[in-house]
């Protein structure tokens, strides 16, 4: 995970207000991977304390960040019971990540 967010940084402040839509996708291609990573730890089990131990690690602060908006909206999804359930979520919430982003980045 800790390459995903150094992907995601190196991205972010490379990306400059005039990105084209190819650069935009591109970075939130990986802002919609990185949320189903995170809804998916947190279905299986993971507690919000493991995922802050592994924000905390992280040594990009634009990491940190990133992942960090992202764990206490995934921990406000009730934990499923089947692992297809489990994974329609991770998937709905990096759906959700993914239009969040088009939407950010769109707007600037």
């Amino acid at each position: 995970m800790n390459k995903l967010i150094a992907g995601v940084a190196l991205s972010a402040v490379l990306l400059s207000n005039t990105a084209s839509s190819s650069e935009i996708i591109r970075i939130c291609k990986v802002y919609k991977s990185l949320g189903e990573i995170v809804m998916l730890q947190r279905q299986k089990g993971k507690t919000i304390e493991e995922m802050i131990e592994i924000r905390d690690n992280f040594d990009n602060a634009l990491g940190r960040k990133i992942i960090g908006s992202m764990i206490v909206p995934a921990y406000n999804v009730p934990r499923k019971q089947t692992e297809i359930e489990q994974m329609l979520e991770a998937v709905s919430f990096g759906d959700d990540k993914y239009k969040e982003c088009l939407t950010e980045m769109m707007n600037n």
